[in-house]
């Protein structure tokens, strides 16, 4: 474990909190990658992705944290990241709920970077107001942004919204979420005979 210094939490009305920390001489990583963190010497570490791009200069771990103190303790990067093909020309959709989009911003902006424009993100939450104040939540993150809430009205979650969806033009689908859900998901996309080949998860 290292300590680096924090250089800036926030936390918005959906108690989502991000979390910029300094990137220490050498530490590398990629899209999918996650870190042990602790905040306190006292408190349990957690497994948290990260959030940030390998090309951004500070470390961005996203998701329902307590506040820190001027400093914590992080490991290397760890797990082996998404396997997939960013270069891959026929558009990615980026399948997960809750805090698992911390693991995706990364992949989205590496396909931005690489001048794919046609990317679907499919985010699940319980309603519209707890969608976390994230940038690649916005309508300017650059990817389709499709919505599943479990609470409400039309109440829908993640795998019934895929089920609405015409996956034909997809060439890679970008999985993170609780178990339940993901073989939910997979189920219904091996039911379309898409490649499970083409399913990637962060571990």
């Amino acid at each position: 474990m290292t300590k680096v210094a924090v250089i800036s939490y926030e936390t918005d009305a959906t108690a989502f909190s991000v979390l910029k920390l300094e990137r220490p001489r050498g530490f590398s990583f990629s899209p999918g990658q996650y870190v042990q963190y602790s905040a306190d010497a006292n408190e349990k570490v957690k497994y948290l992705a990260l959030a940030s791009h390998p090309d951004e200069k500070e470390l961005m771990l996203a998701g329902r944290l307590s506040e820190p103190g001027a400093t914590v303790e992080i490991s290397a990067a760890q797990g082996n990241g998404f396997a997939s093909n960013f270069a891959e020309t026929k558009p990615y959709l980026y399948v997960t709920h809750g805090t698992g989009i911390s693991a995706i911003r990364p992949a989205i902006i590496e396909r931005l970077k690489q001048g794919h424009r046609g990317d679907t993100l499919l985010y699940g939450a319980r309603e519209a107001a707890v969608v976390p104040h994230l940038d690649c939540l916005s309508a300017e993150a650059g990817v389709s942004q499709l919505r599943a809430y479990s609470r409400g009205s039309e109440c829908n979650y993640v795998q019934q919204v895929l089920e609405t969806l015409d996956i034909s033009s997809f060439g890679t689908v970008l999985l993170i979420g609780s178990k339940e859900m993901m073989t939910a998901c997979r189920d219904v996309l091996g039911a379309r005979q898409f490649s499970a080949e083409k399913i990637f998860s962060n571990f």
